[in-house]
């Protein structure tokens, strides 16, 4: 569940970024994209990746 949640933040994270400062650059539609992907996989992997330590640290401590 934790998992999860942090997916989805860090995927409405990558979204937000999108949105508010690679949709409105001067660059061409390529760049775009390769920064779009670039992104995508950095913010939505970390906030992820974090999400899963948290939960085996809390799973360790038995709170989960």
């Amino acid at each position: 569940m934790i998992e999860t949640i942090g997916f989805l933040l860090g995927f409405g994270f990558s979204v937000l970024v999108y949105v508010r400062s690679i949709r409105t650059a001067d660059l061409s539609w390529q760049k775009k994209a390769v920064y779009s992907l670039f992104t995508f996989i950095g913010i939505t992997g970390t906030v992820f990746l974090a999400g899963v330590l948290v939960a085996h640290a809390l799973r360790e401590y038995g709170v989960l």
